[in-house]
């Protein structure tokens, strides 16, 4: 028997999570798509890990960013 899920498409406005969650994201995209860091530098605090999945050439431990390895748009991989 197979585990179903159900999922329920919400609204940000409904959720205020979703909206956290839809701005830390569009941060770090703007970072590696803009080069703008001023997005995260805004929330930095409460971020614990990026993951830089684009940079094929960065050892394992060089993708992962975090309070230790600070995200900076310097180390990041070029799209």
């Amino acid at each position: 028997m197979h585990n179903q899920r159900q999922i329920y498409a919400q609204i940000p406005s409904a959720e205020p999570c979703l909206s956290i969650i839809d701005y830390m994201n569009w941060a770090v995209q703007r970072a590696f798509i803009y080069r703008e860091i001023r997005y995260i530098d805004i929330v930095r605090s409460k971020i614990s890990l990026i993951f830089d999945l684009y940079d094929t050439k960065a050892r394992e431990r060089e993708k992962f960013y975090d309070r230790k390895n600070s995200f900076e748009l310097n180390k990041i991989a070029p799209l």
